[in-house]
């Protein structure tokens, strides 16, 4: 099961998932489709890869989507301090805090997710999402979902 298939069973097995690229998405308007953007932090070696998301939004938005961003309210993983590529020790982040720096403070704890009042959800990526969203960058093949508040 790859680490994209855990994520989404993270969510709801029965919620068909959407994992795209912003030029992939369609350019007709997406006036009032309601799509989720669910971050894993700030940063691509332990978060969200800032790039990703900002075009995701840039992309949705331009194209009329209301989007939303949710994050876990959890502990990162660990810190990486990206100008050296190595872990920060005796540092601690929470992944919603992380996170709200991307969607500029509009971000909602990924428990308050509804999926069946979304259209979409999509995952920028990051090695966040195999740290923060689920323990497939420890645990590899026997990954599990991270609960919130883990």
């Amino acid at each position: 099961m790859t680490n994209f298939m855990r994520v989404r069973s993270f969510l709801k097995p029965s919620f068909s998932l959407v994992r795209c690229r912003f030029w992939s998405v369609s350019t007709t308007s997406m006036r009032n489709h309601k799509i989720a953007v669910v971050l894993s932090g700030a940063g691509v070696y332990d978060g969200t890869e800032i790039h990703e998301a900002s075009a995701t939004w840039v992309h949705l938005t331009r194209h009329d989507a209301d989007v939303s961003f949710y994050a876990p309210d959890v502990k990162q993983l660990h810190v990486i301090d990206h100008s050296l590529g190595q872990p920060a020790e005796g540092e601690t982040r929470n992944v919603l805090v992380e996170s709200a720096r991307i969607s500029r403070g509009n971000i909602s704890p990924l428990t308050e997710l509804a999926v069946e009042n979304h259209d979409a959800v999509v995952f920028p990526g990051g090695f966040g999402a195999a740290k923060n969203l689920c323990t497939f960058a420890v645990d590899g093949s026997k990954a599990k979902d991270r609960k919130s508040g883990s």
